[in-house]
């Protein structure tokens, strides 16, 4: 078999054309940027769609993070589970974009006070200030709480949650990825000062951003494999068809 008089004639200009193409779009590929939702990769019957869509439903959001952080003990609502909660909740409410930070402190209650009535936190900033009775009274309130069990509190009562919520409307493109790398700062440091618990991150932002990093990830290795495969193939060829 024979090629073409004047491709045969011309191959390493024709190869020089692939090349210079190779590395004209080669840059391109480090600008990709993907705007799908995370939902585009999982069957609608997927549990692991209906689990973040459960998180949305219960937090009544979609642009949302919800940190966790669990006790190697039998339960979270001790002093220092309590203060380590209250520490990452602070850090927590610093992220960027963020409209309302909530967790098991924010819970409150009503005391007589002169002239009627007021409110105050159930759970003071710290907890060491309470008495024994006094902090079991508070923490038997929270559990009974049916806004605060099963949303910031687990069921078994070892896991204490933080729901925070974010305004992207009019945020960059690299906001989610802004946020990313914020929270995994946060739960390197709860990390390191506190070894012995365990922290975990979900919900739609971090999902989201994890389907982009790996989609990107590949298409930037794989698509110079492609243009590299193209030029060894058209080597090969031109050498066994010329012949």
């Amino acid at each position: 078999m024979q090629l073409p008089e004047i491709t045969r004639n011309r191959a390493v200009y024709v190869l020089t054309a692939v090349g210079i193409l190779s590395l004209v779009l080669g840059p391109g590929i480090a600008r990709l940027e993907k705007t799908a939702d995370h939902r585009d990769f999982f069957d609608p019957n997927d549990p692991m769609l209906a689990l973040t869509d459960s998180i949305e439903q219960t937090y009544s959001g979609y642009n949302d993070i919800l940190l966790c952080v669990r006790s190697p003990d039998t339960t979270i609502l001790t002093r220092q589970g309590l203060a380590l909660t209250a520490a990452f909740a602070e850090k927590a409410c610093t992220l960027p974009y963020m409209t309302e930070c909530q967790s098991l402190l924010d819970h409150r209650t009503i005391v007589p006070s002169l002239g009627g009535y007021t409110t105050e936190k159930t759970i003071p900033a710290d907890p060491t200030t309470l008495s024994d009775p006094a902090l079991h009274e508070r923490l038997r309130r929270i559990e009974g709480d049916s806004l605060i069990a099963g949303r910031f509190l687990s069921a078994a009562g070892h896991t204490a949650g933080i729901h925070i919520s974010f305004d992207l409307d009019t945020a960059g493109a690299d906001a989610k990825i802004e946020i990313q790398k914020q929270v995994y700062r946060i739960l390197t440091e709860m990390e390191k000062a506190f070894p012995s618990f365990d922290f975990f991150a979900s919900g739609s932002i971090l999902i989201d951003t994890a389907f982009t990093e790996a989609s990107l990830r590949d298409v930037r290795v794989l698509v110079p494999v492609m243009y590299l495969a193209i030029i060894i193939i058209m080597i090969a060829l031109f050498r066994e068809l010329s012949s």
